[in-house]
């Protein structure tokens, strides 16, 4: 019987990575801030509510819940899935540093916060994807600490593949998913000139843009199971898109 672990397990492709896998018959550890109702009495779904923005907190849940309530010694899949948009598209130098540091504490620190509790711990894992986004490759103007913090989680994912050989991991763009996320990032205003951005929106009106939750969620395990190793480098970025074609 396999084992994952899905941060950011309450909605979105979280959600729906949960219940792919309770359905192929894992055990599912999720984390989030937020309650899965429809998942916590399944009697595989072990669950814990965390903030992992809170580094400190965090660690010290974390370990307990993990290492020592549930016992982990090994997992065969890590999703590091939580994460936040930003609150406003607009020019860069009109965004708070603040806004940015916050995005950044979600973003990128909560998976070495996640990572750093499990590799300390003795946990062995097979396979770490990160939750990424073209948008921390191609810069986009508009999308100010949003690409800063994908970006960043990009070098995280090269610097932890290079230091920790046992372990692929993977930094997947999992492009258009129609998630709550995503519709309330359609639905900020525009605070400025972002002509790619509003092509972008164009482009998610059209029928069969945003792929649902379910099928990325179907997608993501089938790579796994399949040549992903062999197609991709441990710790690289790519689009999904590009791996199904």
């Amino acid at each position: 019987m396999s084992k994952v672990l899905i941060t950011g397990v309450s909605s979105g492709i979280g959600h729906a990575l949960a219940e792919h896998y309770l359905a192929s018959g894992a055990t599912v550890y999720g984390l989030s801030r937020r309650q899965p109702q429809e998942l916590l009495a399944h009697p595989r779904f072990r669950f814990c509510p965390v903030d992992l923005a809170v580094p400190l907190t965090a660690q010290a849940t974390l370990r307990r819940f993990l290492l020592e309530t549930q016992g982990l010694t090994a997992l065969d899949h890590v999703f590091l899935n939580a994460g936040r948009f930003s609150q406003q598209i607009a020019s860069l130098s009109d965004v708070p540093l603040a806004d940015i540091q916050q995005l950044m504490d979600i973003n990128v620190w909560a998976n070495k916060t996640v990572l750093d509790v499990l590799l300390h711990g003795g946990v062995a894992i097979r396979n770490c994807v990160f939750s990424a986004s073209i948008a921390g490759v191609r810069a986009r103007a508009g999308n100010s600490g949003y690409a800063l913090s994908k970006a960043t989680l990009n070098m995280l994912a090269k610097l932890y593949a290079l230091e920790h050989p046992q372990v692929f991991f993977a930094a997947i763009g999992l492009c258009s998913v129609d998630t709550p996320l995503s519709q309330q990032v359609l639905a900020l205003p525009l605070a400025g000139d972002f002509p790619a951005i509003a092509a972008l929106r164009q482009r998610s009106d059209e029928p069969g843009y945003l792929a649902s939750p379910q099928q990325r969620a179907r997608q993501l395990d089938q790579l796994l199971q399949g040549r992903l190793q062999q197609q991709l480098a441990s710790g690289d970025f790519v689009e999904i898109r590009s791996l199904l074609q």
